[in-house]
């Protein structure tokens, strides 16, 4: 049953993820056409800013996940009782946390990413798509705690569920926008529906959480709760934090430094080599909160052996997804898509930094799976310095990507020091 569990999760995640790699190039014709290439260099950097939430939420949704999964007990086919009051408190504490990231999303984010915006001296009108999107995004936050207990509960599969049908619809909806002439409003239109939707699907799991919570006489004490997770969100925070940087660094930098088209071009090939690089980690990524299941129960040889065994998969998929890209390039220069992205050149130079990242993020979030954060010092150096090496190597250099890609191989042998002592 365990191991259908994980081919179903793995499979549901892959689903997920190929779907919406499916619907990235349809999304894209479609901006190319209703969009211009200096709003489709807001299109994009909206999104980026938009993650600026993650320096409020300081990784608190991986800290619940494990916390959850690690405190999730059934015994004789039933939910045990202490298991229920201590997962009762987490779900508490991270609702008040998240309500915190809203009020940072409408205030911070949003002032933040106006005054950044306004530094561009396009003559295009952003100012109320953007405020209606960071209205939008502050709602979809407050759904965070929903996901984090039903990952950590181990129902992977009903939330692998939601987050497919409210994709698609969130799809549907921003294509649908973008021809109906909304423009830069149509994120966020699109971003409502998504949110509905997966709302509506996961509310009756979570409201018979809630019954189950309210029948439990014990009391929440979200003081004790806190300095429960602190010892792991102290770390978490750091490298949350430091990771905004990382992964934003290609798109505001190149905003900033190239000409609105050629930033669209290096935006886009990011966004494409990221797709599948999410497409390739999901099959690992999805089951994270099994394998902390089976680490708290004793059975880390499980954990390992099944992590190892899909981890190859992933970077199978990543690898060949890639290459098939670049082949069919090759053969069909012809097509649309391929007119929207820099040359083969740097867009390999994309693809081999995202190659390099999968090896070190897939084996990094499985040592997570202990509870432990050991990476905070790797992080630091990694995600502060990775946006000054782009900077410096874009603006001197045809090169950039590749060596960003050598930076992270650097990275990549110091942290393997630790990943020894865990894969014995």
């Amino acid at each position: 049953m365990i191991k259908t569990k994980y081919a179903r999760v793995a499979f549901g995640s892959l689903l997920g993820r190929a779907i919406k790699l499916v619907a990235a190039p349809v999304t894209l014709l479609i901006i190319s056409k209703q969009l211009s290439s200096e709003e489709m260099g807001f299109y994009f950097t909206f999104f980026s800013l938009v993650s600026m939430q993650q320096l409020a939420e300081l990784g608190i949704g991986h800290v619940m996940r494990q916390h959850i999964s690690h405190a999730y007990l059934v015994d004789n086919n039933k939910w045990n009782r202490k298991s229920k009051e201590e997962i009762k408190a987490y779900f508490y504490f991270s609702l008040l946390w998240f309500l915190c990231v809203a009020i940072f999303m409408l205030t911070v984010v949003g002032s933040a990413g106006w005054w950044y915006l306004s530094l561009s001296d396009s003559s295009i009108d952003w100012n109320s798509a953007w405020w209606l999107l960071i209205f939008v995004s502050s709602f979809a936050t407050l759904l965070g705690p929903l996901t984090f207990i039903l990952d950590g509960t181990q129902r992977q599969e009903l939330l692998i569920k939601a987050n497919l049908v409210s994709g698609l619809l969130g799809s549907f909806s921003l294509w649908g926008s973008l021809s109906l002439g909304f423009g830069l409003h149509s994120i966020a239109l699109s971003s409502i529906v998504t949110s509905v939707s997966l709302f509506v699907i996961v509310c009756p799991t979570i409201f018979s959480y809630c019954k189950i919570f309210n029948s439990l006489k014990s009391k929440v004490n979200l003081k004790e709760t806190f300095f429960k997770v602190w010892g792991l969100l102290k770390k978490v925070s750091i490298v949350w934090a430091f990771g905004f940087l990382f992964w934003n660094a290609f798109n505001l930098v190149s905003f900033q430094i190239y000409e609105p088209d050629y930033a669209g071009k290096i935006i886009f090939a990011v966004a494409l080599a990221r797709m599948g690089f999410g497409v390739a980690e999901s099959i690992t990524q999805g089951q994270m909160t099994i394998f902390s299941n089976l680490i708290s129960s004793g059975d880390i040889s499980s954990a390992k052996d099944n992590f190892i065994k899909y981890s190859k998969v992933s970077i199978l998929i990543l690898v060949s997804g890639y290459s098939m890209f670049m082949t069919i390039w090759q053969f069909f220069p012809e097509i649309y898509i391929f007119d929207k992205l820099p040359s083969k050149e740097i867009t390999v130079q994309v693809f081999l930094f995202f190659l390099v990242l999968i090896f070190l993020t897939m084996r990094n979030n499985y040592i997570r799976c202990f509870k432990i954060e050991p990476f905070v010092k790797q992080s630091v150096v990694m995600n502060s310095l990775l946006p000054i090496v782009y900077y410096i190597s874009a603006t001197y250099t045809n090169f950039s990507f590749l060596l960003c890609a050598l930076f992270l191989i650097c990275v990549l042998v110091y942290a393997n020091k630790i990943h020894k002592e865990y894969f014995k």
